[in-house]
C-alpha cells in the first residue's frame, strides 16, 4: 500500500480476540467506525491511524523526529499520524482481510469506558466539522429519546432511520472482511453505542 512515495501512513483493519459477545460487539464497533475512516479516506480527510495495526514510512518517521520529538501523548498512535500528515504526506486506510489484526479486547465496562476517555482526548483534536458530526451521531439516540414525548411518530421515524443506517454499515464492514462469525452483533450495536457513548 505504500505505492506512492506520497503515503506515509497506512493503517490496517482490527478486530478482537474472540472471547465471547462483549468482544464481538467491540469488533464490530472498530470495524464500523474503519469502514467510515476508510470512505472519509476516498475524499483526503485524514482521521486517525489505530497504533496496533498501522505502518509508517521510515522517511516520514524520521523526518518528523519520532516519538521522542512528538513528545507525550494519551493517544500516540493518532500523535504520530497527525505529524507526519503535517509533514505533507498522505495516508492509505485499508480495508482487506489479508491486513487483518486480531487484538485484545476489553473485558470489563470499566476498562471499556477508560479506553472510551483515552480515545476521546484523541477525537477532540480532530477537525470541528468533523467533532460536530462524531458528536451529533453519539447524541442522535438520546435526542430521538427526547422527541418521544413532544412527536411520538418522528421519534419511532428517526430512531429506526439511525439504526438501519448502523446496522447497514456495520453489516457491509463485517461482509468486507469475511468476518460472517459477528454478523450476530449487528442487533445490538446500536443499543451497546449509546450505552458506552
Amino acid at each position: 500500500h505504500f505505492s506512492s512515495e506520497k503515503i506515509g501512513v497506512v493503517n490496517g483493519v482490527t478486530i478482537m480476540l474472540p472471547e465471547g459477545f462483549f468482544a464481538d460487539l467491540q469488533s464490530t464497533e472498530w470495524l464500523t467506525a474503519l469502514s467510515i475512516f476508510k470512505l472519509l479516506s476516498f475524499f483526503n480527510v485524514p482521521i486517525t491511524a489505530m497504533g496496533n495495526n498501522m505502518a509508517v514510512r521510515k522517511q516520514a518517521y524520521h523526518e518528523v523526529g519520532g516519538y521522542s520529538q512528538i513528545g507525550f501523548s494519551l493517544v500516540e498512535d493518532y500523535a504520530l499520524f497527525k505529524a507526519v500528515i503535517k509533514q505533507g504526506y498522505s495516508f492509505f486506510q485499508t480495508f482487506e482481510t489479508p491486513v487483518l489484526a486480531k487484538s485484545v479486547p476489553n473485558r470489563s465496562l470499566i476498562n471499556q469506558y477508560k479506553q472510551r476517555k483515552r480515545w476521546m482526548q484523541g477525537a477532540m483534536q480532530i477537525p470541528k466539522p468533523l467533532i460536530a458530526l462524531f458528536i451529533f451521531l453519539t447524541a442522535f439516540p438520546l435526542v430521538a429519546l427526547g422527541l418521544l414525548t413532544i412527536i411520538p411518530s418522528l421519534f419511532g421515524m428517526l430512531l429506526l432511520s439511525y439504526f438501519i443506517t448502523l446496522s447497514g454499515v456495520s453489516l457491509l464492514a463485517i461482509v468486507c472482511v469475511k468476518q460472517y462469525q459477528l454478523l450476530y452483533t449487528v442487533a445490538f450495536l446500536g443499543p451497546y453505542l449509546s450505552l458506552m457513548n
